[in-house]
């Protein structure tokens, strides 16, 4: 059954979005042969639409379906003139298969219908949970704990919620650090770093547990991080995880960084313990 607003029907407004897939990608041309689309922008300008779909789908964007959205309309990381081509690096690259990342788009369309028929409310800020922690001279020195809310008409950003952790122990720390997601916390994406300055690690992992319980019986996912050199003369692995809808953190899951030293500089160690400030 069609919703309707004045002149424009929503699925008439579905149908011509999701016909924008087709070939290399959105372009005034299409747009012009969309009228469903120009009504929803209140314009008969096919360039003015086009840039306002276009910003639209960018919000969207903060998601992985509207990543997927993205992608197929040929605005995303991957260039290909045929759609299946853009849709399979897709979802290579997110490690999913292309029927996936097809209904992935299905519903960052229905999602922008819904937007664009004012049917739901404006997006909310942007959130980003940040976990961050130094090593130096292989003693765990520090935690953060962070929620960053962007404003998306603003682009301002603000931290809330944050919560630093000190250790107090002078002895060389096991090389894992456990953290709970807090339980209020619905974030859009996660953002994990860990600095190290002295011995450099010799692999650093990230891993991710529903429980405790999970990493005592070895059933932690484990994704590694990404090594990224800066001017501050620690050196820095991290990974920036935006949570999948069937992925997204829920109460309670547990998240740790893992470390592992190279043979010349095996030694033993003790554990350590946080003050929290």
């Amino acid at each position: 059954m069609e919703k309707a607003m004045g002149n424009l029907s929503a699925d008439r407004l579905r149908d011509q979005l999701r016909s924008l897939r087709r070939g290399s990608g959105v372009d005034v041309s299409k747009i012009q042969d969309c009228p469903a689309v120009l009504a929803a922008f209140v314009t008969t300008n096919p360039a003015y639409a086009l840039e306002a779909l276009r910003r639209h789908v960018d919000l969207l964007a903060a998601g992985a379906r509207g990543q997927a959205l993205q992608n197929t309309y040929g605005w995303g990381e991957f260039s290909d003139p045929r759609t299946e081509a853009r849709r399979e690096r897709f979802a290579r690259s997110v490690g999913r298969q292309p029927v996936t990342i097809y209904g992935w788009e299905n519903d960052a369309i229905d999602e922008l219908v819904l937007r664009l028929m004012n049917l739901i409310e404006p997006m909310p800020d942007l959130s980003s949970a940040v976990f961050g922690a130094l090593v130096e001279d292989r003693r765990l020195t520090k935690l953060v704990i962070s929620q960053v809310f962007v404003n998306r008409r603003t682009d301002e950003a603000e931290a809330r919620d944050a919560a630093t952790h000190y250790n107090g122990s002078p002895d060389e720390s096991i090389p894992c650090l456990l953290f709970q997601m807090p339980h209020d916390w619905r974030p859009s994406n996660l953002n994990f770093d860990i600095a190290f300055r002295g011995p450099e690690p010799e692999s650093v992992s990230l891993m991710k547990a529903s429980s405790l319980w999970g990493f005592v019986t070895l059933q932690a996912k484990t994704m590694t991080l990404e090594r990224r050199d800066t001017d501050d003369s620690w050196i820095h692995y991290e990974r920036l995880q935006v949570p999948f809808r069937d992925d997204m953190p829920v109460d309670g899951d547990v998240f740790g960084f893992y470390w592992t030293w190279g043979r010349s500089d095996d030694s033993g160690l003790q554990p350590s313990t946080t003050d929290g400030e």
